[in-house]
């Protein structure tokens, strides 16, 4: 394809105009050869194919979406969208760009945490001592304050770093340039040994990349956290990229967009799945008796309090790549509390304990 020699030259590409290629991940019915041929070129050379919903070609046989946009390091966020202005086969297509997002808005980032920081702002911020006995309201706020305390002192300390890109190691220039070299060997001699040579470098060299990549892929995954979004981000490269829904052919019409194929899907399903009646009054009324009953007895049980010690063995105990729940705070962030927030935490604890109170914060 000539899209090689203009993406050679340029770092950032965009090209748009009537391909003549079709394929069903941008809305044809059906895809040719050429419509292959760019989704692979796509694929290989990390290209992005944006095309419109509605077709962009009407035959008398046929309708189909040949007129779209390739685009490489594009990073801006684009929409397509096929006017019905013209009296001719062919719809114009509109590409809106939206020039004033900063494309550095896209860069990779990893949240480093400075530990040593994030003890120090710990220790420097204000412990109110739990007291014996302490309400529920006040068991609340304390929960609400220690969790946005040590959010804050994670957030705080640390900071956003670009990730660098993977350069070629060592091993990987020096393979290369010996698989080179003899590719040139091979090529003025075109002697059945030197082919063996080269043949053998070429995959020594496949391998160094393989390793390269899975090391890439492993280190990008154990990254991700479902708070900044690179969960999404890394499920849509994944998924959403790979494959897009062709179009419905519903009874009279046939729905093109997200929401229209949306629309139909649930007036299927809606067609297919009906509620049914679970009620049962006699089981409802004993269940509500019985918490009744519950709550009314009172329990006795003595409870013994726990102390830091027992707070911190269960703290080293965590596993290191959970993730976080709903309150944000990872178990790397507890295991690097200190002693003095320790203590808070255990204070809190037997107040909970004493109250037999159950926070809506966990």
């Amino acid at each position: 394809m000539e899209f090689e020699s203009l993406i050679a030259y340029n770092s950032i590409t965009f090209i748009a105009g009537d391909l003549n290629a079709k394929h069903r991940q941008w809305n044809c019915a059906r895809a040719n050869n050429l419509g292959n041929q760019l989704h692979n070129f796509a694929i290989h050379a990390k290209m992005r194919i944006m095309a419109p919903d509605h077709p962009t070609c009407y035959t008398r046989f046929s309708e189909s979406v040949i007129d779209l946009a390739i685009t490489r390091n594009f990073n801006y966020p684009t929409t397509a969208e096929s006017l019905v202005e013209l009296g001719s086969d062919h719809l114009p297509v509109r590409f809106h760009v939206e020039m004033g997002t900063n494309p550095s808005l896209y860069d990779k980032q990893k949240f480093t945490p400075n530990w040593k920081k994030y003890q120090e702002y710990l220790l420097l911020a204000d412990s109110p001592s739990s007291p014996p006995r302490i309400t529920k309201k006040e068991i609340e706020s304390e929960v609400q304050s220690l969790t946005a305390l040590l959010f804050e002192a994670h957030t705080k300390t640390g900071k956003w770093v670009k990730e660098k890109n993977d350069d070629y190691s060592e091993a990987i220039r020096t393979k290369k340039e010996t698989r080179n070299r003899l590719r040139r060997v091979w090529q003025r001699t075109r002697h059945p040994d030197d082919k063996t040579n080269y043949n053998r470098a070429h995959n020594s060299l496949k391998k160094l990349y393989n390793i390269r990549e899975n090391k890439k892929y492993t280190n990008e995954i154990t990254s991700v956290s479902p708070q900044d979004g690179t969960v999404w981000k890394l499920i849509k490269r994944f998924s959403g990229e790979k494959f897009r829904m062709p179009p419905i052919i519903i009874e009279n019409d046939i729905a093109y967009t997200n929401e229209e194929k949306a629309n139909e899907i649930a007036n299927s399903l809606e067609k297919q799945f009906k509620n049914n009646d679970i009620s049962h009054p006699p089981l409802k009324s004993m269940l509500k008796q019985k918490v009744r009953e519950f709550k009314r007895s009172q329990t006795h049980t003595a409870i013994t309090p726990c102390n830091a010690s027992e707070v911190f063995d269960n703290i080293g105990k965590l596993k290191n790549n959970k993730s976080p729940g709903i309150d944000k705070i990872s178990n790397n962030m507890l295991k690097r509390l200190p002693l003095k927030t320790i203590f808070r935490l255990t204070d809190l604890i037997n107040a909970i304990l004493r109250r037999r109170l159950l926070s809506s914060q966990y």
